[in-house]
């Protein structure tokens, strides 16, 4: 009993020294990429001093995964290697050599996105083993202090917009008018612009510690509406009807007898056909052709501008987000 106290005692006070240990960033080199005229006995000592001058810093320095290539050479191949390692920062090194001059390059890169976040590059002239022994030294050490600032720095994000003054919200909360500068947990967010005339736009970022980034959204003008016509329809289909009925009253009353009692005597021929008779005729076409017309526009425009016809025309984009 009393060693199975001890072993849960020693496991208890060793847990907050292995929690701190798993919350260090963990850092993986790739192997030394060697071009030209370098010695090939050169390349163990050069990865060495590369690894030493990253000793102590803030993370972790892991190997990387069996099979890990220098054929690495774009964002998607950096991604899976540092996945394949768990690690959030590739360190890769280069060293190019010409008749003794030697260009050493060393770039740390995001594991999550595989974009270079820091770089170094140095050129030896006439210089031996031991000159670009210390030279690759010293740019590790360098970069390791990056890598450090990176590590503890919070992700930054500086979003703009297209047209400017856009709002913009991160995760649904509303952060400021863009452009607008902030730090985000790190991992994946949702940004949004909205703008009033504007169809609103998301798209989703991801934040990096020790990056800043910078983000534009673009926002597309929404379709302007026209005059509403449907008033004016009405007020048409109205005239349009009262037109078509003038017109029928017309025709009713061409060829009929005057009034007021001029139909008589004199005024009547031998066939009974009063002299003073209406002659509409004119009129009656006039306002009937007329009110044709405008009662099947005025229908039309009702039809077009009618509620449900504009309730399938939306249904077409139902969210009215522009998403990337």
């Amino acid at each position: 009993m009393f060693r199975s106290v001890c072993v849960v005692l020693a496991s208890c006070l060793s847990w907050p020294a292995m929690a701190q240990a798993s919350d260090r960033h963990r850092v993986v080199v790739l192997p030394l990429e060697v071009e030209g005229t370098v010695v090939a006995g050169w390349t163990p000592q050069l990865a060495q001093a590369v690894s030493e001058g990253l000793e102590r810093g803030a993370f972790e320095l892991v190997e990387g995964p069996a099979g890990l290539s220098t054929a690495c050479d774009d964002a998607p191949c950096f991604v899976k290697a540092a996945d394949a390692a768990s690690a959030d920062y590739i360190v890769r090194p280069r060293v190019v050599g010409e008749d003794r001059s030697y260009a050493v390059d060393i770039q740390v890169i995001a594991g999550a996105t595989g974009q270079v976040v820091a770089e170094s590059h140095e050129v030896c002239e006439l210089c031996g083993v031991s000159e670009v022994l210390e030279l690759v030294a010293d740019q590790s050490a360098t970069l390791r202090t990056k890598i450090d600032d990176l590590v503890q720095a919070p992700p930054v994000f500086v979003l703009q917009t297209q047209p400017d003054g856009a709002r913009v919200l991160i995760d649904g909360e509303l952060v400021g008018d863009a452009p607008v500068r902030t730090e985000l947990v790190a991992g994946k967010h949702v940004a949004r612009a909205e703008l009033d005339g504007y169809a609103p736009v998301e798209r989703e970022v991801l934040a990096v510690d020790g990056v800043e980034s910078t983000v534009v959204l673009e926002l597309r003008p929404l379709p302007k509406k026209g005059p509403n016509l449907r008033p004016l329809a009405w007020v048409g289909l109205g005239l349009g009807i009262g037109a078509l009925a003038g017109g029928a009253t017309f025709f009713g009353l061409d060829g009929r007898p005057a009034p007021g009692g001029r139909c008589s005597g004199v005024n009547v021929d031998a066939a009974g056909t009063c002299r003073y008779r209406y002659d509409t005729l004119g009129e009656a076409i006039g306002l009937t052709a007329g009110g044709v017309v405008i009662t099947v526009t005025a229908a039309v425009v009702l039809a077009l501008t009618s509620p449900r016809r504009r309730g399938r025309a939306v249904s077409l984009s139902p969210t009215g987000v522009l998403r990337f």
